[in-house]
């Protein structure tokens, strides 16, 4: 019968296990389960060899089942298995077991399964790692590589014994004293080596790079200025574990307090706020090290108001040459938010101010001088003076010339605008008395009339003629200041001027007469300005009552001296408006004073 395909059947210690129907010819035998076990029993272990068709074939004659000939016919092959000693691995320390591993086949390698490695406890400051296994006990290193199993075996472990240091640190805390401070290392064993580092931790992978060797491994000093620092430090030695860890430095700063040679800091009054150059010092700085500062000012530029100073940017520096160093940070200075404040006063600025002296033959009219001036002492600059003297003699004898004063200083009012156009800049100012800042003495003049000389007898005066008025013709086309059109023994007083009335174009018949000079007094500052007394020349009932030759139905002549008299009430109440409004700046500033005192 000719047959295509056949069946292998597979057989495991006298069990089918599995049969292949319809395995074509030709094609190789294959088994899809997992290869053959057999129990162990008797002491003995089984190995799977390979299949043959034999069922009592010896392991050697077993064939791996990808080396099975092609089928050429129906099959059976059965499992061939090698018979193998057990035996018992043990794994321990001393007295401690850690594993027992039984039925282990001859032959096999040894393996430790436990999740534990052995291990012991830290002892008379000793410390102990587990190396490896030795089938020796005595053994202080691990075997490279373990045996092959030929009979029950025992490994032991092995442990490297280390010693533990005990280093004693002292760490800086305490104040700065200008030397560098940081570690103090004791108890180091013999041989150590100190590695530090002031910025990264130090472990195995980075010493090398990291770490810097300690000149002296007692003493790690890197830190000069007061402030809290870290060393990190790494010790090694032989026979000993490594010892690495970290230490907090702390150098605090010194404590001050500051004062000034001669207190309370005191200056003239000058106008403003500021402060005579200060010699600054403490009894807390070192040896070397001196005090700086920014600036200084007054609270107050018044003499009533001023109280204290403020001194500003204080530094305390070290060292020579054109940049010190700054030790500011090494010390805590006890100031307030702001800056130090030292006492201080402003004393009076010292003024005398002398007035003018006069003498005279009495005229009948009043002797006096505004005059004045400074004999001593100074005026701030930019402050004003507005004096008057109030001196006034006209009998016989002699007075004094007294004078009455105010001190301004000129004081920006309103916000500061410019005007682009002329590139300038305008601002307004209020007038503000200081006169209380100046310690003022004022000297009196002399003002001294003598009696005058008593006249002997003369020769009669001879009358004069009284000449013929000669008509003068005055033509004005077009109207024309009155000051044009007058004779010429009229004076006009040139201080303001005054809107005359305009002179119609008429005939106007003048007669001449000698001119007479009315002499203009001087206007002085402050001081009601008086109209001159002219004496009048005594009027007969057949006389001209202005001027000789001149007939008294002269409007001109009239109107001239109504005009005169105009402008002496004017002149007298500009000088009262200004006399007035000095006393009102005054009574001004003593408000504002009071206010800023309350």
């Amino acid at each position: 019968e000719f047959r295509t395909s056949f069946i292998v059947t597979w057989m495991v210690n006298g069990e089918q296990k599995e049969q292949d129907n319809n395995v074509a010819a030709g094609a190789f035998p294959i088994y899809d389960k997992a290869d053959p076990t057999k129990s162990p029993s008797g002491g003995f272990a089984y190995i799977f060899k390979g299949w043959n068709t034999n069922a009592a074939a010896l392991p050697a004659a077993a064939i791996l089942e990808a080396a099975l000939p092609a089928v050429q016919g129906d099959i059976t092959y059965h499992a061939i298995f090698e018979k193998v000693n057990l035996y018992t691995v043990t794994w321990r320390d001393g007295r401690t077991i850690w594993e027992i591993d039984r039925n282990v086949m001859s032959g096999s390698n040894p393996v430790y399964n436990n999740i534990f490695e052995p291990y012991r406890f830290p002892f008379n400051g000793r410390i102990y790692t587990f190396l490896g296994w030795n089938t020796n006990p005595d053994a202080t290193e691990p075997l490279s590589v373990l045996p092959v199993i030929t009979g029950n075996t025992t490994f032991h472990a092995t442990f490297r014994i280390t010693r533990i240091m005990n280093p004693d640190f002292d760490p800086y805390d305490g104040l700065y004293d200008g030397e560098y401070h940081g570690l103090s290392i004791t108890d180091l064993p013999t041989g150590a080596q100190v590695f530090y580092s002031t910025t990264t931790p130090l472990n195995d992978g980075n010493v090398g790079e990291a770490g810097t060797l300690a000149t002296d491994p007692t003493q790690i000093k890197p830190y000069l200025n007061a402030g809290t620092y870290r060393i990190y430090y790494y010790i090694t030695a032989p026979g000993y574990l490594t010892e690495k860890g970290s230490k907090e430095v702390r150098i605090r700063p010194i404590r001050i307090s500051i004062s000034a040679e001669g207190l309370p800091v005191t200056k003239v009054y000058d106008g403003n706020t500021s402060v005579p150059e200060l010699l600054l010092q403490s009894e807390g700085l070192l040896p070397g090290h001196f005090i700086r500062y920014e600036g200084a000012y007054f609270n107050s530029p018044d003499v009533s108001v001023a109280e204290f100073v403020t001194v500003y940017g204080i530094r305390i520096l070290s060292g020579e040459g054109e940049v010190p160093n700054d030790e500011t940070g090494n010390y805590r200075i006890r100031i307030r938010e702001g800056g130090l404040r030292l006492p201080g006063t402003i004393t009076l600025r010292p003024f005398t101010l002398t007035a003018g002296s006069a003498s005279k033959v009495y005229d009948g009219l009043p002797l006096r001088n505004p005059n004045y001036e400074i004999t001593s002492g100074s005026l701030v600059e930019g402050h004003e003076l507005v004096a008057e003297t109030e001196g006034s003699q006209t009998e016989p004898g002699t007075s004094f010339n007294t004078i009455s004063l105010n001190i301004f200083a000129q004081i920006m009012e309103e916000e500061q605008y410019s005007v682009a156009e002329e590139e300038a800049q305008m601002q307004e100012y209020e007038a503000i008395s200081v006169s209380d800042n100046y310690d003022v003495t004022t000297v009196s003049g002399n003002l001294t009339v003598t009696a005058a000389p008593t006249p002997g007898p003369g020769p009669t005066p001879t009358p004069t003629p009284t000449p013929t008025p000669t008509p003068v013709v005055v033509i004005e086309p077009e109207p024309a200041p009155l000051a044009n059109t007058l004779p010429p023994s009229t004076i006009i007083i040139d201080e303001a001027p005054v809107a005359l009335a305009r002179v119609p174009a008429a005939v106007v018949e003048v007669e001449p007469t000698d001119p007479t000079v009315v002499e203009e007094p001087e206007e002085e500052p402050l001081e009601e300005i008086e109209e001159p007394e002219v004496p009048l020349a005594q009027i007969e009932e057949d006389e001209v009552p202005l001027a000789p030759g001149i007939d008294e139905t002269c409007w001109i002549h009239w109107l001239i001296l109504i005009l005169t008299a105009f402008y002496t009430l004017y002149e007298v109440a500009r000088g009262l408006a200004r006399k007035k409004r000095i006393n009102e700046l005054a009574e001004a500033q003593e408000t504002k004073q009071s206010h800023t005192t309350a």
